[in-house]
């Protein structure tokens, strides 16, 4: 007989004044079904299961899908927005990551290395949802993906002066980008201007300037100042 059965301190036992013994057979069970109008909910921090009011939310009609005829007018194009995902582009147009991973050559689920604006295979008539393209933030990555030369701030503050027209923004930051082109395209111009030499008093045979010719001499040209003739 082994040692620990017969020392009573190391006997365990029940201590029945606490309650029952606890029964984990159940830990396994599905939860039951929730009454009416209610719902089962897990707590993120302590991981334990409550019921809670069930609200059903109205069908929101903001989104409205449109009747998009590819074989007419050939892929969409969707503008990738900060709050964009793959599988959320996919549901959207109703396409899979493989087909549209082929279409803008990329690879991944990652959208920052994507192309800024992706090409959807969209085949045959489907309804889909379009973009929101009246809001600030889907004008402002369209103009960045127009003209990557332009970052966020840029892109937002030729909006804000074009009163948030996306065109006229376009148009604006073209004219301001070819100014620029143009300017660094032409060599400087160097102008050169004959330096009058100028010695100090009791210094050599150079006579001194009489008080009115000092007075002139910041109103005359350099050739004037060249050919004028101290006294």
């Amino acid at each position: 007989m082994a040692e620990g059965a017969q020392l009573p301190w190391k006997m365990q036992k029940v201590d029945a004044s606490r309650g029952p013994a606890g029964n984990y057979s159940s830990l396994s069970s599905p939860l039951p079904k929730p009454p009416k109008g209610m719902k089962w909910e897990q707590d993120t921090e302590t991981h334990e299961w409550q019921l809670i009011e069930e609200v059903t939310l109205a069908p929101d009609n903001s989104l409205k899908g449109a009747e998009i005829n590819n074989n007419n007018k050939g892929p969409l194009e969707h503008i990738v927005l900060p709050t964009d995902t793959l599988a959320g582009i996919c549901i959207r147009y109703k396409v899979t990551p493989t087909q549209l991973r082929q279409a803008n050559r990329f690879s991944g689920s990652n959208l920052s290395l994507a192309p800024s604006k992706l090409i959807i295979p969209v085949n045959g008539v489907v309804v889909v949802q379009k973009q929101d393209e009246s809001s600030p933030e889907f004008k402002i990555h369209a103009l960045i993906s127009i003209l990557p030369q332009l970052n966020r701030t840029e892109a937002q503050a030729y909006l804000k002066m074009a009163d948030w027209d996306l065109k006229c923004a376009i148009q604006d930051a073209k004219d301001d980008l070819a100014w620029e082109a143009s300017q660094k395209a032409s060599p400087p111009v160097l102008i050169a201007h004959e330096a009058i030499p100028v010695l100090l008093q009791g210094h050599g045979d150079f006579p001194t300037p009489s008080s009115s010719e000092l007075e002139l001499t910041p109103l005359l040209t350099p050739v004037e100042l060249q050919e004028m003739q101290f006294v």
